[in-house]
């Protein structure tokens, strides 16, 4: 039986979740019949009929084959109701402006040092107006803080 996903799908996948669910596929051996079972399954256990069944199957299989990049709402759900695994924590890489890399996690204390502190000015190319000062607020669920190199 053929892995859904082959070592050289997991490689040549660019952005993080894509390819870290392929990862995920790809250790644990998941072949394509075996997907479509778990599939097939889940949609047994919330009620769907054979037919929503067979269009659920096939529009997952083709989200996850036929795209490079993928949405949380996907990772997750095919984690945690197709392949019935539990994301215990998250944790990313991020760098920062000034090329270091800091690792930040979902179990992280919620104090900590901030990721990124511009090093270098702010400077505005002649002939372009002066980009407006965000106050510190928050935008959605991100944090936005004004640079303060006062």
């Amino acid at each position: 039986m053929a892995l859904m996903f082959s070592k050289d799908d997991v490689d040549s996948v660019g952005p993080p979740l894509a390819r870290l669910l392929r990862l995920i596929f790809y250790r644990n051996r998941v072949t394509l019949d075996q997907f479509s079972a778990m599939a097939g399954e889940y949609g047994k256990r919330v009620g769907y009929t054979p037919a929503m069944i067979n269009t659920n199957r096939g529009n997952l299989r083709k989200a996850l084959v036929r795209k490079d990049d993928i949405t949380w709402r996907l990772f997750h759900g095919i984690l945690l109701n197709i392949m019935r695994l539990n994301i215990e924590e998250i944790k990313i890489v991020i760098r920062t402006e000034t090329g270091e890399l800091v690792e930040i996690g979902s179990k992280d204390p919620v104090e900590g040092p901030p990721l990124s502190r511009r090093v270098r000015p702010q400077t505005t190319p002649p002939g372009f107006p002066a980009a407006p000062t965000l106050p510190k607020k928050y935008s959605g669920r991100v944090l936005i803080q004004e640079d303060t190199d006062e």
